[in-house]
C-alpha cells in the first residue's frame, strides 16, 4: 500500500506519516525500486495506534517508549503513561479553574471603579494566581517513594513484629522506609500543654470521656489502630464512594473497602499506585496530588488522608484543603489523620526538643516534614462551611474530622 492510499484509510496527512517515520515509529519502510514508500498491514495498524495515541495527547517520546508493547496489547505497558498525561491534564484544568475565579472577580467590579485601585485589584489577582502556582508547582518528593513501594509493607511487618509502632515511627517511616526500629520517638513521649486548648472545638478522645478543651492524650497509639479509627470516622455506608488522598499501598482504604466503601486513591508516586494495584484491584487509582486533584466534576461521600499531609509545607496544606472542599458536597466527610502540633506554641516546643537533643537523624528528619498545625486545620474548615472536631490519639497524633455544611 502506497502512502497516499495510507493517508486516505487512517485520514492521516503524508506530511504526517513521514514525521512518524523519522521519529522511528514506524521501523523501516520497504520501498519499490522508483523510491516510492510500501506499507505493510502492520504497518498501516501500527499508524493507526499512533494516530489514537497522539489525539489522546501523548507526547511522541512516550508513544516511542511504549508502542511495541501497545501493538501487543499490553496495556500495563502504556498505563503509566496514559497517567502522566492525565494529571498533565488536570493540572491545566486546576491552573484554568483558579484563572477563571479571578477574572470572576474582576469581572464584577463595578464600572465607576477609580483607576488606581482598579489598578491594584489587578495587580493582586495576577499575584496570588503567580504564588498558588508557585506553592503547587514547588512541591518535591524528598523521600524518593516510588524506591520505596516494593520494600514499603514489608518494612511495615517488620516493625511491627519487632514492637508496637507509633503513629510518629510510622509516620516518619514513610519518608524513610521506617528507620525508627530503634524505638526513638521524640514527641510521643510527653505531651505538651498550654493550660487550654487553641482548637476551639471538641477533643474527643477515644476510649476515654469526652472532653472540652482539654488535653486528654493517650499513651502511644498503633499506627493500625488509628487508621481503623479514621475509617470509622468516616461513617462509611455500603456504596459510599470515598476518595484516599496519598493512597500509599493502600493502608487506610483497607479499612473503607471493608465497610463497603467504593473507593478512589489519588498518589503522586507511580510505583506506589502500581503497588495498591496489586493489592487492592478494585480501586480506581489516579497519579496526581492534593494540590491539583485528578478527579474532574466529580464529588464525595467522604475523603480520607492519612500521614500525607506533613510531607506538604503549611501553605501547600490550605491549598489542598480548597481543592478537597471542591469534591465534596453538603454531608460529605473529611477525616484527616496525621501527627499535628496542637499549635505554634506546641510546635516551637517540638523543634526545641529536637534540636536539644543533638540527635542529627531526627534533626534531618524535622527538615523534610511540616507537621499540620491543628488549631489551623480546624479553623479553616469551620470558616469554610463545615462542622469540625478533633480526636487526638497520642500526644503527636490526632484526627480532624468534619462534616460539610454548606
Amino acid at each position: 500500500m502506497k502512502i497516499q492510499d495510507v493517508s486516505r484509510q487512517l485520514g492521516m496527512t503524508t506530511r504526517s506519516i513521514r514525521y512518524y517515520e523519522e521519529r522511528g515509529l514506524l521501523g523501516t519502510i520497504s520501498k519499490e525500486d522508483n523510491g516510492y514508500r510500501l506499507f505493510r498491514e502492520e504497518d498501516v495498524e501500527r499508524l493507526r495506534l499512533i494516530g489514537w495515541l497522539r489525539e489522546l495527547g501523548m507526547s511522541i517520546e512516550d508513544i516511542h517508549n511504549c508502542l511495541d508493547e501497545a501493538v501487543a496489547g499490553d496495556m500495563a505497558a502504556i498505563r503509566v503513561h496514559m497517567m502522566r498525561r492525565r494529571k498533565a491534564f488536570v493540572e491545566e484544568i486546576v491552573q484554568l479553574k483558579m484563572l477563571i475565579q479571578q477574572m470572576d472577580q474582576l469581572i464584577h467590579i463595578p464600572e465607576n471603579t477609580e483607576g488606581t485601585w482598579l489598578a491594584m485589584k489587578l495587580e493582586q489577582a495576577a499575584e496570588q494566581a503567580k504564588r498558588v502556582d508557585k506553592v503547587r508547582n514547588s512541591w518535591e518528593d524528598k523521600w524518593d517513594f516510588d524506591s520505596l513501594a516494593k520494600q514499603y509493607d514489608r518494612k511495615v511487618k517488620d516493625v511491627e513484629h519487632k514492637h508496637t509502632p507509633t503513629c510518629e515511627q510510622q509516620g516518619h517511616a514513610q519518608s524513610d522506609v521506617h528507620d525508627h526500629s530503634e524505638g526513638s520517638n521524640h514527641g510521643c513521649g510527653h505531651s505538651h500543654k498550654h493550660g487550654h486548648s487553641h482548637d476551639q472545638g471538641h477533643s474527643h478522645h477515644h476510649g476515654h470521656s469526652h472532653g472540652h478543651g482539654h488535653d486528654h492524650s493517650h499513651g502511644p497509639v498503633n499506627y493500625s489502630e488509628a487508621l481503623q479509627r479514621a475509617s470509622e470516622l468516616a461513617n462509611i455506608e455500603p456504596g459510599h464512594r470515598g476518595l484516599d488522598l496519598g493512597i500509599g499501598t493502600g493502608n487506610l482504604s483497607s479499612y473503607c473497602l471493608s465497610k463497603g466503601a467504593i473507593m478512589t486513591g489519588v498518589d503522586q508516586s507511580e510505583q506506589m499506585i502500581e503497588r495498591c494495584r496489586e493489592k487492592w484491584p478494585s480501586v480506581r487509582l489516579l497519579l496526581g496530588n492534593m494540590m491539583a486533584l485528578p478527579v474532574v466534576n466529580e464529588t464525595f461521600d467522604f475523603v480520607v488522608t492519612s500521614f500525607a499531609l506533613h510531607h506538604m509545607t503549611e501553605e501547600q496544606q490550605q491549598i489542598a484543603l480548597q481543592e478537597i472542599d471542591q469534591v465534596v458536597v453538603q454531608g460529605s466527610r473529611v477525616v484527616l489523620v496525621d501527627l499535628m502540633f496542637e499549635d505554634e506554641a506546641h510546635r516551637q516546643a517540638y523543634y526545641a526538643d529536637v534540636l536539644q537533643s543533638g540527635r542529627e537523624d531526627q534533626i534531618e528528619k524535622m527538615s523534610k516534614v511540616d507537621y499540620p498545625n491543628r488549631a489551623k486545620l480546624l479553623d479553616w474548615l469551620k470558616s469554610n462551611g463545615y462542622e469540625a472536631e478533633m480526636e487526638q490519639l497520642d500526644a503527636m497524633t490526632s484526627i480532624v474530622y468534619a462534616i460539610k455544611q454548606r
